[in-house]
């Protein structure tokens, strides 16, 4: 597995974790806003990767179709 779809896989488990554990605490808590927070951010910055793995693919395509 190469080190993007790791990373990609790895923010995907924090972002599930931090949204099982928010179903656990009081809606509008500190801990809860906390969770949401991590959820979203990890989930950001796992779009990003996929965009930058697929753009890299395209890339490696066009250069092999050459």
């Amino acid at each position: 597995m190469k080190k993007i779809d790791r990373d990609i896989y790895e923010y995907g488990e924090v972002e599930r974790d931090a949204a099982r554990s928010a179903q656990f605490v009081s809606h509008g808590g500190l801990l809860y806003r906390l969770f949401k927070w991590i959820e979203r951010q990890c989930r950001e910055e796992r779009e990003e990767l996929i965009k930058e793995r697929d753009a890299s693919r395209t890339a490696l395509n066009e250069e092999v179709r050459k």
